[in-house]
C-alpha cells in the first residue's frame, strides 16, 4: 500500500524529471522533505500545456494507472462557456479540486485553471485512481 508520502516523492520525480533547469530541479529536490505540496506546476515549476500531458503520461506509466482528465471536471458540460469558468462550473471544480478551492472563482479562463494545478492535485488524482483500482 502506497502512502501519501510514497505518492507525492513518486509524482515530485516526474515534475523534476521535466522541469527544464536542471539546478532548479536539484535544488527542489534537495528541499523536497519541506517543499509544500500545493506550490504551482506552472508558476513555481515552469511547467506548460504541454508539459502537463508529459506528467500525466508519466504518472500513468510510474503508478500502472490510467487517468482520467474527465475527473478534474474540466470537461464536464456546462463548466465553461465560451472557455470562461461559469458560477455552477467554479463550484463543480471546488468540489473535484479542493486544494485549490480558494483560487477558483467565475470568469477565469480554462487555461488559467491549468496554471493552477499543483502537486498536491495530482497526489489527490492518483490516490483516487488507485482507490477505484483497489490498490489503496
Amino acid at each position: 500500500m502506497l502512502s501519501d508520502e510514497t505518492i507525492y516523492q513518486m509524482v515530485l520525480s516526474c515534475v523534476l524529471e521535466i522541469t527544464e533547469d536542471p539546478d532548479t530541479a536539484e535544488q527542489i529536490l534537495m528541499e523536497s522533505a519541506k517543499l509544500d505540496p500545493n506550490l504551482s506546476l506552472y508558476e513555481d515549476f515552469g511547467m506548460q500545456s504541454l508539459d502537463l500531458l508529459d506528467l500525466m503520461f508519466k504518472l500513468e506509466k510510474k503508478f500502472k494507472i490510467k487517468i482520467d482528465s474527465k475527473k478534474l471536471g474540466l470537461e464536464k458540460e456546462g463548466v465553461f462557456v465560451e472557455d470562461i469558468l461559469t458560477e455552477s462550473g467554479a463550484e463543480t471544480l471546488k468540489n473535484t479540486l479542493p486544494e485549490i478551492k480558494d483560487k477558483i472563482e467565475p470568469g477565469l479562463y480554462s487555461n488559467s485553471i491549468l496554471k493552477l494545478l499543483t502537486i498536491q492535485t495530482f497526489v489527490n488524482l492518483i490516490k483516487k485512481e488507485l482507490i477505484e483500482e483497489e490498490r489503496i
